[in-house]
Order: structure tokens, then C-alpha cells, then sequence
């Protein structure tokens, strides 16, 4: 019995599966502080506007978004342009790890 390697078990910085199995290119947005509804609004929308975003979902409640792009090089693209905003946003690639596959995706 061994446990797979990392490069086995975490899909490709970014890359997650979806519920029709393709892969989705993702970030997650992080922000300094708690959002109102209408603030997390203002800012998905900011997001949607940048080159190949898909799609963002605010989480407001926890002063988050989730953003679906095009590809690889447009989720990269994003994280830098999102690092040089000032310190309120942290964004990083969404990852999807997983050591085995039991077909239990939710």
C-alpha cells in the first residue's frame, strides 16, 4: 500500500475538476475584510470585466470570490494583476487534490 506522489495526487495548479468532468481553471480571491452583498457584487462585476473570466462567484459572507476562466494563462495573468493591487486582495490558483479516485465527486 503507498500513498500516491504529489504530482499524481493535486491536478495542475488552478485545474479542477467540474460535475461534467472537464477541468476548470480557477482562482480564488480573497479580501481583507468581510463583504456586504452589494460590495461583493461591485467586485465580481470588476472581475468579470478582466480578460478571460468565465465566470465569478461572490462568497460574500467570508470575503471571497470564485473565478472560472478561459485557460491556464489567463488565471496566471489574473493573480499577477490581481497581486499588484493594494494589500486588501489575496488571490491564489484553486487546486483540487485527491489521493484516490472513488468516483465520489461532489
Amino acid at each position: 500500500f503507498s500513498l500516491p506522489s504529489a504530482a499524481e495526487a493535486t491536478a495542475p495548479s488552478g485545474t479542477v475538476p467540474n460535475s461534467a468532468g472537464h477541468t476548470e481553471h480557477r482562482i480564488i480571491v480573497r479580501y481583507d475584510e468581510a463583504l456586504t452583498q452589494r460590495s461583493a457584487e461591485e467586485r465580481t462585476e470588476h472581475l468579470l470585466q478582466q480578460p478571460g473570466v468565465v465566470k465569478a462567484q461572490p462568497l460574500a459572507h467570508v470575503g471571497m470570490a470564485v473565478v472560472s476562466l478561459n485557460s491556464s494563462e489567463a488565471a496566471e495573468d489574473l493573480v499577477r494583476k490581481l497581486e499588484e493591487k493594494p494589500q486588501d486582495v489575496l488571490a491564489v490558483p484553486d487546486t483540487w487534490v485527491t489521493a484516490f479516485d472513488f468516483g465520489m465527486r461532489s
